[in-house]
């Protein structure tokens, strides 16, 4: 397989304790315990996005830029398949991908390519007793709250999505409450930056937990 110059998951063997933390971090599954230390099992596994880092108590996994084979999802799907693993993403249709937060993702993330995009409020999931069934079902959820990480950071990283993987559709469900009418605004300025023509539709979230706009 041919290989290119990529972000990639490279664990410090010396620091590592072989505690096992990544391994459950790793959503693909390129981390295993071998002779009582982490190691990435085969550069095809490791997307580079990194969510492994945060719970190492030693730190010493870390992302680096070096030739590596291709990221294949295909692959990680098919080894899922042949371990028939419960925890497996692929396991069960419309399965939750993570990470949520948009500013803990890559534009480049290989789950976020072609998908219809829900764009949630932190808030909204827990005010909206049928969250999941009623918006969240067959989409590719993210969140985050402009009051807190801003709205033209949000707009930015969220036209970089847009531009790089190309959803199909946006949807937009924020709270009722006025700071939170930034992320729809988030939203719209990041389709213009991204150029894009996908559609855009918003529903809100009322204090009671009722839905509207839809």
């Amino acid at each position: 397989m041919q290989k290119k110059i990529r972000d990639i998951i490279e664990i410090d063997e010396e620091r590592c304790t072989g505690c096992g933390q990544c391994v459950l971090d790793c959503a693909e599954g390129a981390i295993a315990l071998v002779e009582g230390k982490a190691r990435v099992v085969a550069d095809i596994y490791c997307d580079g996005l990194g969510a492994c880092l945060a719970g190492c108590p030693e730190n010493a996994l870390r992302v680096i830029r070096r030739e590596a084979e291709a990221f294949d999802e295909e692959a990680v799907r098919a080894r899922f398949l042949r371990q028939g693993r419960a925890d497996s993403p692929f396991a069960r249709p419309g399965a939750l991908r993570w990470p949520l937060k948009i500013m803990l993702l890559r534009a480049e993330t290989p789950f976020l390519k072609g998908v219809d995009l829900l764009v949630a409020a932190d808030c909204a999931a827990f005010a909206a007793p049928d969250f999941h069934g009623r918006l969240a079902k067959g989409k590719t959820l993210l969140i985050g709250c402009p009051k807190f990480e801003g709205g033209d950071v949000l707009a930015r990283q969220l036209g970089a999505i847009v531009r790089t993987a190309g959803p199909k559709s946006l949807l937009v469900v924020r709270m009722e409450v006025p700071c939170c009418k930034a992320l729809s605004q988030a939203c719209r300025d990041a389709l213009k930056m991204a150029g894009g023509r996908i559609s855009l539709r918003e529903a809100v979230v009322g204090r009671g937990g009722e839905i509207s706009g839809l």
